[in-house]
C-alpha cells in the first residue's frame, strides 16, 4: 500500500548539493537556519543521486536549488528545466569563477560565498514569492474534458464538509505535525500557539497569515493527500462556515496574478468557454494594479507565461451556495474564494504591449443546467464516494476513507456494515489477508440480527476467497460450505455456492466430491434452460473426468457442451475452438495422436479465422501441431 503520509508538507522546498553538505560544521548550522526559513530540506553530496530525486519530485513542488560550483555545474545542465525548480543558488568559494556559466541560466538567481549573504537572499526571495502567490502551484480541472475528474473533486470537498467533526482527529493532526517539525523551533511555537489559540471564528485569520495550517491545507487539496485532509478538515468546516457567514452579497470584479507555464497555459486555452475548478482555496485581490505590479518583481524564464485572471462574481446570478468573502491582510484588500469553486472560461487576450495574458472567469455554481446530469454534486453520499474510490482503484485512499466515515456514522447505521465490508474487499487487494479476515468477520457480527441471509452468505464467500489466496484450502471449503447452508435450494446463489465448493475440491483434488457437486448444479440447471451455463458445468465435468482418467466420459461431456454451443453461438466462436483443444489433449493424453491432431487442427483453423496473425495462441497451436506430427510420422 502507497503511504499516504509524506513528511513533505511544504509546497517550498530546499535542495542542498555539496560534497561536504554533512561533514562541515559551518553547513550543519547552515542547515539549521535554513529550516527556519523553509522547513523541508534534503541534502546531498552525490550528485547522481540528487539529480535522481529532482527528477522524481512533482512539478507542482516549488524547489529552492543549492549547489556547490563544481557539482553544480554538471548538474544544472540536466535539471533546469524542471519546473518545479523555482530558483538556484551556486553557494561556493570563488565567486568569479563560475560567473561566466551562471548567466546561461535564469534560474540561477546568485553566486555567494558567505553563508549570511545566502540565508537572506533566499529569505527575501522565498517571502516575496509566498506574499504575491504568483507562483503558487495552480491545478484546474475542466469539467467538459475529465468530467469523472471534476465530479470526484467536487464530491470529495463536500464529503469532507458533511462528515462530522471529531476531536480525535485534530489531536491526530497536531501530533503528526509535532513530529514532521520537531527540529524546527519557530514551527513547533506555532503550532503550540495554534492548539492553545485556535478557534472557528479565528480560522479565517490563521488561514490569511499563510501559517503552516494554510500551506499543507492546500497541498494536500492539490495532491489528494487523504490522511491529511481528514485530520484537517476541521479547518476546511470552520473556514466554509466563516465564508458562508461572511459572504460577499454585490457583484465584485476581483483579480489574480499567477504564472503558468507554456503546457499548463495551452491546458487553460483549452477550456476556453467551459467550467473549471481550482485546487485550492483561492486568494484574489480587488486591486488589480496591485496584481499587475507583482509581475514586476519577478524574473521570467522563457517557458513561463504571466496571467492575470480577472473574475467576474454576482452572487445574485450564483444563488445561495455563492462562497466568498472579504478579507484583509498585510495591507492587501482581498478576496477569498471558497476551495471547490467553478468558474467559467469566457476570454482569453493576450497583450503584447505588457507581455499579459488576461483571462476573464465567470463565477459559477453547481445550479448550472450543464451539471444537472450530476445530481451528486448537489446531492452528496457519503457512502457512494468511498465506492467511487474503489472503482478507480485508490485502495490506499478508500481504506482511510471508510475508516474515517465509520467514525462519523453511528454504530447502528446500516452503511457501518457496508463500510467494513468494504474494508475488506480493499484489504484483500492489497494483499493484507490478516486485515481483511478481521473485517468481514466484523460484517458477520454485524449481520446477527439481520432476518435476510443475503449478506451472510456474501461475507462467507467472501472470506472463502482470502483463504483461497492464502491457499488454506479446508478453511474455503468450510466458509464456502456455510454459504451453502444459508441459500435457498434451487436458487442461484445456492449454484454458486456448489461451484465454489466443487472449485476448491479441485485445488484439493478430491475429484469425486467435486463431480458430485457439479452433477447436483446440472440438476438445478435443466430447470433454469439456461444453456450458457449449463455448458460451463459441461466443460467442468469434462475436466474433472480427464483428471480421473475417465477419457471417454470426458470426451463423452465435451460433446455435449459442443451441442449447445453448435445450436447458440457462431459455427466459428473462440469458445468452440476451446472445447475443440481440450478434446484434442484428452486423446493427446490417451497416445491417440491422429485423433488428438483432428481436434488441434479444428481448433487451429478457428483461432487463424478470429486472430490476428502473431497472435500468442496461433503460435502455440502451431508448436502444438508440429509436436503432434512429429510423434505421427514417430509411430507410423
Amino acid at each position: 500500500m502507497e503511504d499516504e503520509t509524506c513528511d513533505n508538507l511544504e509546497t517550498y522546498s530546499i535542495v542542498w548539493l555539496d560534497s561536504s553538505v554533512d561533514s562541515n560544521d559551518e553547513k550543519l548550522t547552515i542547515q539549521k537556519r535554513l529550516r527556519f526559513l523553509i522547513d523541508y530540506l534534503k541534502c546531498f553530496s552525490n550528485e547522481n543521486l540528487c539529480e535522481n530525486y529532482l527528477m522524481k519530485s512533482n512539478e507542482n513542488e516549488r524547489i529552492c536549488l543549492i549547489i556547490s560550483g563544481q557539482l553544480g555545474k554538471d548538474l544544472v545542465h540536466h535539471v533546469h528545466h524542471l519546473k518545479q525548480i523555482s530558483m538556484i543558488y551556486v553557494f561556493c568559494i570563488d565567486k568569479s569563477r563560475y560567473q561566466s556559466w551562471a548567466n546561461q541560466y535564469p534560474k540561477i538567481k546568485a553566486i555567494l560565498n558567505r553563508s549570511d549573504d545566502l540565508i537572506a537572499e533566499i529569505d527575501r526571495e522565498h517571502q516575496r514569492r509566498i506574499a504575491n502567490l504568483v507562483d503558487d502551484p495552480f491545478q484546474s480541472i475542466n469539467f467538459n474534458k475529465n468530467p469523472q475528474e471534476f465530479l470526484f473533486y467536487q464530491l470529495l470537498i463536500n464529503c469532507l464538509l458533511e462528515m462530522k467533526i471529531l476531536i480525535k482527529d485534530r489531536v491526530e493532526l497536531l501530533n503528526y505535525l509535532k513530529n514532521i517539525y520537531r527540529q524546527n523551533e519557530e514551527y513547533l511555537l506555532i503550532i503550540k500557539q495554534f492548539q492553545k489559540d485556535y478557534s472557528s471564528l479565528k480560522s479565517l485569520d490563521w488561514f490569511m497569515t499563510n501559517s503552516i495550517l494554510t500551506r499543507i491545507l492546500n497541498k494536500s487539496i492539490r495532491n489528494d493527500n487523504f490522511y491529511i485532509l481528514f485530520l484537517i478538515r476541521f479547518f476546511i468546516h470552520d473556514l466554509h462556515k466563516q465564508i458562508h457567514s461572511n459572504r460577499i452579497q454585490k457583484s465584485i470584479r476581483i483579480y489574480k496574478s499567477q504564472i503558468l507555464s507554456k503546457e499548463q497555459f495551452e491546458t487553460l486555452q483549452d477550456s476556453l468557454g467551459h467550467f473549471i475548478t481550482i485546487k485550492s482555496f483561492l486568494k484574489t485581490n480587488l486591486n488589480k494594479k496591485q496584481c499587475l505590479a507583482y509581475f514586476k518583481e519577478y524574473h521570467f524564464n522563457s517557458n513561463q507565461i504571466k496571467i492575470l485572471f480577472e473574475i467576474t462574481a454576482n452572487p445574485n446570478e450564483i444563488g445561495a451556495r455563492s462562497l466568498f468573502t472579504n478579507v484583509s491582510t498585510l495591507g492587501q484588500q482581498q478576496v477569498l474564494f471558497m476551495v471547490n469553486s467553478i468558474f467559467r472560461i469566457e476570454k482569453i487576450v493576450v497583450d503584447d504591449k505588457l507581455n499579459i495574458t488576461f483571462v476573464y472567469l465567470n463565477y459559477s455554481s453547481i445550479e448550472h443546467q450543464e451539471f444537472e446530469l450530476y445530481p451528486e454534486l448537489k446531492h452528496s453520499n457519503l457512502f457512494s464516494f468511498g465506492q467511487l474510490l474503489f472503482e478507480k482503484k485508490l485502495f490506499s485512499k478508500a481504506q482511510i476513507y471508510f475508516k474515517h466515515l465509520i467514525d462519523h456514522l453511528p454504530f447502528d447505521d446500516e452503511q457501518v456494515f457496508d463500510c467494513f465490508y468494504s474494508l475488506g474487499q480493499i484489504y484483500f487487494h492489497l494483499n493484507q489477508f490478516v486485515l481483511s479476515l478481521k473485517s468481514f468477520q466484523k460484517c458477520l457480527r454485524l449481520t446477527k440480527t439481520s432476518p435476510s441471509n443475503t449478506k451472510q452468505i456474501s461475507i462467507h464467500n467472501q472470506i472463502a476467497l482470502v483463504h483461497l489466496k492464502e491457499n488454506h484450502y479446508e478453511q474455503a471449503l468450510h466458509s464456502y460450505q456455510q454459504a451453502l447452508t444459508l441459500s435457498n435450494p434451487n436458487t442461484i446463489q445456492f449454484v454458486d455456492s456448489l461451484n465454489n465448493i466443487a472449485l476448491v475440491y479441485k485445488y484439493l483434488n478430491h475429484h469425486q466430491q467435486a463431480l458430485q457437486s457439479y452433477q447436483q448444479i446440472v440438476a438445478i440447471q435443466n430447470q433454469f434452460n439456461s444453456p450458457s451455463d449449463l455448458a460451463l458445468t459441461y466443460t467442468n465435468i469434462a475436466f474433472v473426468y480427464s483428471n480421473l482418467k475417465q477419457y471417454e466420459l470426458a470426451i463423452e461431456y465435451f460433446n455435449k457442451v459442443l451441442m449447445i454451443y453448435e445450436e447458440i453461438l457462431p459455427k466459428k466462436h473462440c469458445l468452440i475452438s476451446m472445447i475443440y483443444e481440450s478434446m484434442g489433449n484428452v486423446y493427446y493424453d490417451q497416445k491417440q495422436f491422429k485423433q488428438a491432431f483432428v481436434y488441434y487442427d479444428k481448433a487451429n483453423q478457428i483461432y487463424t479465422q478470429l486472430l490476428p496473425t502473431g497472435h500468442s495462441d496461433i503460435l502455440q497451436m502451431k508448436i502444438i501441431i508440429q509436436r503432434i506430427q512429429s510423434k505421427i510420422k514417430f509411430f507410423l
